[in-house]
């Protein structure tokens, strides 16, 4: 079984200031803190990197979003014509998804 980390951003909660040029692209720096799931199940609240001094001040970065853990099981599947075997993924849903 694998895992992955499925994110959902609303790109309009992003402050314009904090986004900066790299040498590919236009970036944001995000933070991915760790919540108890709440009713969605989402277990990770996405916010905007603040500074140290914006911290201390007691400022909190803009919440853009949330995350989750998916789990993912592999099944191999027999195929009769070829006579191999194949990865194939499938999504375990529990119910509590609201995507």
């Amino acid at each position: 079984m694998s895992e992955n980390i499925i994110l959902k951003l609303n790109i309009s909660k992003i402050t314009q200031d904090r986004l900066y040029k790299g040498q590919t692209g236009n970036w944001l720096e995000c933070v991915l803190i760790p919540t108890t799931k709440d009713k969605y199940g989402n277990d990770f609240m996405l916010v905007e990197s603040i500074t140290k001094e914006e911290r201390l001040a007691g400022k909190r970065g803009v919440i853009l979003g949330n995350a989750k853990i998916m789990k993912f099981e592999k099944k191999l599947v027999s195929n009769p014509q070829a006579e191999t075997l194949e990865s194939t993924s499938s999504f375990i849903d529990d119910g509590k998804n609201p995507y």
